[in-house]
Formats: structure tokens, C-alpha cells, sequence
């Protein structure tokens, strides 16, 4: 329509003539690849949609490349990092590929998860284990890990020492009052 603001706005670029192909991601168009002004043998057409569908299969090996990764460090029931991210990390740190001023270290054992399970069932277990893990997501955010059943550590750069261990006391007192026992031990370098 040679009256569209369409129109006036690709005049305003010498664009005369457009193909555009859809990307589609299942059935949703997830946005268009297209050719200003091709030639009248539109064999750029041809060309255009062989792009695209090798376009949507690299997005695609991406996506599920991304995927794996995620669900390869993060553990599945709480949403922590898990062992993997863990030791990815501590490898990182003594290879000087990640720096930090300071380092405190804290690793989270729960009393009682065995009796729990036992008594009231694995749900109750589970459940157990995902309180635990929100709080230390709360102080701690990206910096807490679940290393196993019912270990946790925490890995926090550049803080000062009393800060850490401020910080992992209120921790341990916000677990008690949520009726969660945890034996806690820590440790702080400062180089």
C-alpha cells in the first residue's frame, strides 16, 4: 500500500521491494529474515529460505546447548548450583582464574534428615532440604551450592571476615527459628 507509513518509511531507504520469511520457533513467528529489493528471478528467495532454516536449526542446537548446561549445575530439586558448578568453581579460584581479595568458604550439613524421611517420608525430607536451600539462596544468592543429600556449602568472594561470619551466624539463626538444625563450618582467607 503505497500510502502506508510502511511504504514511506522503506521509500525513505530506496527499498522498493521486500521478501521476508518467517523464523518460526513450533508455530510462533519468532521473527522475519528478509531481502531488500531482490532480484526479479527471485532466486534470492530460494537462497533466503535455505538460510532460514539452517538460522532456526543453529538457534535451536543453541537452546538445547544452553539447556544441558543448566540442568548439568543446577540441582534439580532445590534450584541451587550443584557438585558440578561446585568444583567448576573451586578449580577456577585456585587456578587464578577467578580472583578475589578474600574468600570465605561455609559448608551446611542438616541434622535429622535421615529421621525425617524415616518418620515422616521423603516428601517431608525433600521439603526439608528445599527450606534449607531458600534460605541460603536468600543470604547468599548464586554463591551457595548443594554439594549432596544433605550438604551445602557456600563460596562468597571479597567480604570481609567478620561480615562472613555475621553473615553465616544470621543464617544459621533464620534456619533455627524455621525449626532446621544445621551443623555449620566455616572458614575465611583473606589472600
Amino acid at each position: 500500500d503505497r500510502e502506508s507509513d510502511t511504504y514511506e518509511i522503506l521509500a525513505r531507504q530506496n527499498i522498493y521491494s521486500l521478501v521476508a520469511i518467517p523464523l518460526k520457533d513450533k508455530d510462533q513467528i519468532i521473527g522475519f529474515l528478509g531481502i531488500d529489493n531482490p532480484s526479479k528471478n527471485l532466486e534470492n528467495v530460494s537462497l533466503i529460505s535455505s538460510v532460514t532454516f539452517f538460522l532456526m536449526d543453529s538457534i535451536a542446537k543453541r537452546d538445547t546447548r544452553s539447556l544441558l548446561e543448566r540442568l548439568s549445575y543446577e540441582d534439580a530439586l532445590t534450584g541451587l548450583y550443584n557438585r558440578n558448578k561446585f568444583s567448576l568453581v573451586m578449580d577456577e579460584y585456585e587456578l587464578g582464574r577467578r580472583k578475589a581479595k578474600s574468600l570465605g568458604f561455609a559448608y551446611f550439613d542438616l541434622n535429622g534428615l535421615k529421621k525425617v524421611n524415616d518418620e515422616s517420608g521423603h516428601k517431608a525430607g525433600d521439603l526439608l532440604i528445599q527450606n534449607t536451600a531458600k534460605s541460603l539462596l536468600i543470604a547468599f544468592g548464586a554463591d551457595a551450592y548443594r554439594i549432596g543429600g544433605d550438604e551445602f556449602t557456600v563460596i562468597l568472594p571479597d567480604i570481609s571476615e567478620d561480615a562472613f561470619r555475621n553473615m553465616t551466624e544470621s543464617v544459621k539463626m533464620l534456619l533455627a527459628e524455621q525449626g532446621i538444625s544445621v551443623s555449620v563450618g566455616i572458614s575465611w582467607k583473606g589472600k
